[in-house]
């Protein structure tokens, strides 16, 4: 899944934080894919089972983990482009990858 999709998950989780005070979270995954077309029911569930502390928690609460996931994988990603680019022996391919490292790297302060 792309970076902005699991930001576009995130902003989705944002806006139902009003739902029930306790949420399940697959209910949860369910709604958010239903009210934004980015947001992929199946990674939502998938993310967050690898997460205890999101089994029984409030909406809101999700959707801090859920933009917690996003900034570490945009990270990761940031990471694996930024040793991409350094093993790279083309300039086109490098130069690429460096303009991709800066949207990378603005999408991360765009999630925090």
């Amino acid at each position: 899944m792309k970076p902005s999709s699991l930001l576009s998950f995130s902003l989705a989780l944002l806006l139902l934080q009003y739902s029930l005070a306790e949420a399940d979270f697959q209910k949860t995954c369910t709604d958010a894919a239903n009210s934004d077309s980015q947001a992929d029911h199946d990674f939502c569930v998938s993310r967050l089972l690898g997460r205890p502390d999101s089994i029984e928690v409030d909406t809101w609460r999700l959707a801090q983990i859920a933009a917690e996931l996003a900034i570490n994988n945009n990270d990761i990603g940031k990471v694996k482009i930024g040793q991409l680019s350094a093993q790279a022996t083309d300039a086109t391919l490098r130069q690429l990858l460096n303009t991709c490292y800066l949207l990378f790297d603005g999408m991360g302060r765009a999630d925090a």
